[in-house]
């Protein structure tokens, strides 16, 4: 399975938390089109901490 992340500007950094807070997955990136491998993820909802140089935002992603 795979997640595809898509912005407007180019993403440095993806943290991936999972519902307790703990850091799971992160991924160093220079891109504004990330492919991301979640395969091996435990179905559950998960926070997505995306890293920018202009700034950051957290989307929650339900994974099945």
């Amino acid at each position: 399975d795979r997640l595809n992340v898509k912005a407007s500007t180019k993403i440095d950094r993806v943290e991936i938390y999972n519902h307790i807070g703990q850091l799971v997955k992160e991924f160093l990136c220079a891109s504004n089109n990330i492919y991301m491998d979640v395969s091996e993820m435990h179905p559950g909802l998960y926070l997505f901490k995306l890293t920018a140089e202009n700034g950051s935002a957290i989307k929650q992603v339900m994974i099945e």
